[in-house]
């Protein structure tokens, strides 16, 4: 549900972009206001204010509305500050999305001051990270290095 909502928010926020492009303010308000209500009900739906975290609180609950433009400006920082500290704690710096999140990952964090963990995340040469999936590329034929897990001892 939340990441139907995210991209629902985005989808109108270029519709508004596209009718004022097109000069179609009328068109351009009713999207306006229709991000407007979507915007509030997603807050209230999903967001977790004791702990500044969306639905879940895994990290693209969290890069999404991030990226997206959601999160109001009072609350963005500790929302960031919640997904630095997931994304450095739960997954020890390394990937802790699917593919949804993974391609806002890096933007997020690059775009918010956090290049550095974006780096670190991007060399990570354990599992599941991607520095891994690279090293263990030119061994698995027709792999993308992540297939399997690396055997446990």
């Amino acid at each position: 549900m939340l990441i139907a909502s995210s991209y629902y928010y985005q989808l109108l926020r270029v519709m508004a972009r596209f009718a004022r492009i097109l000069d179609k303010p009328t068109e351009a308000g009713d999207f306006e206001t229709r991000t407007s209500q979507i915007q509030d009900i997603f807050q209230r739906r999903f967001f977790r204010l004791e702990s500044s975290i969306y639905d879940n609180g895994t990290q693209t609950s969290g890069i999404l509305p991030l990226y997206f433009g959601m999160v109001p400006a009072d609350f963005r920082q500790a929302v960031l500050d919640s997904l630095v500290r997931n994304i450095e704690t739960k997954s020890d710096s390394h990937v802790g999305t699917g593919l949804v999140g993974a391609q806002w990952l890096m933007r997020t964090l690059s775009d918010t001051g956090h290049a550095d963990l974006a780096y670190k995340i991007a060399t990570q040469k354990t599992y599941p990270g991607w520095g891994y999936m690279v090293e263990q590329a030119p061994r698995r034929s027709g792999s993308c290095g992540m297939a399997t897990r690396p055997t446990p001892r």
